[in-house]
């Protein structure tokens, strides 16, 4: 993944959250032109009591053994959105974004887990996490710590798919403040990747999970907002 396709991708992820933006794009899959309508909806403030952030599928295991990305946050509680569209009753939903602060990125940089090397991928590879139920999950590395010692695995499943939206908050059970937000996944199962958005310094504002709806080459310049 090339420095110049992550900085097109970031300019995709600044107009999907800005509502009533419009786009055509041309989809691999069917070959056929797609529409989308993009809005914005709360999910929930997530509490990260470590500032270890974690993206992964929540069926797998809990993400049992899902190791932090390398950037740390401030330890605090932020709030976590997702840009959909589509029927108000089953929208797809494009991206997730846990944001620090509401003020546009100046960069972005693909999330990194320890050992991952960029400068090893190539123009169209990236490293994210893998999904094969059709949800996504972010929280602290903490509170999957603690979900992973104390909650049974079939418990866990349960209470996540039971009643499941399209977007929710899964707090611990015997924690009053650790929780975690879950959402679909916008193509269901597949290999996603993240991406720090930050200030010219370096400060991190958001992290976003792109689930790929909109395809790479798209170019945000003819969309409109």
């Amino acid at each position: 993944m090339t420095p110049e396709a992550v900085d097109r991708r970031g300019r995709v992820f600044e107009l999907l959250y800005r509502d009533g933006c419009t786009c055509v794009v041309d989809d691999p899959r069917t070959n056929r032109k797609q529409r989308f309508n993009f809005r914005t909806q709360f999910v929930c403030d997530v509490y990260f009591p470590s500032g270890k952030v974690v993206a992964c599928d929540p069926t797998d295991g809990l993400c049992f053994g899902t190791t932090p990305f390398t950037r740390t946050i401030p330890r605090g509680t932020y709030s976590v959105y997702v840009s959909v569209s589509g029927p108000a009753r089953r929208p797809k939903v494009m991206s997730a974004k846990l944001e620090r602060d509401s003020i546009a990125p100046d960069k972005w940089e693909l999330a990194l887990r320890p050992k991952q090397n960029i400068k090893r991928l190539k123009k169209r590879e990236f490293f994210g996490f893998g999904v094969d139920a059709g949800m996504a999950a972010v929280g602290d590395h903490e509170t999957f710590q603690i979900t992973n010692s104390k909650h049974d695995r079939d418990q866990w499943w349960e209470s996540i798919v039971d009643g499941w939206k399209t977007h929710q908050e899964w707090s611990v059970p015997s924690s009053k403040r650790h929780n975690i937000a879950m959402f679909a996944s916008g193509l269901g199962d597949g290999h996603y990747p993240s991406f720090w958005g930050t200030t010219k310094r370096g400060r991190v504002l958001c992290l976003v999970i792109d689930f790929c709806v909109i395809p790479w080459d798209s170019d945000p310049a003819g969309w409109l907002c």
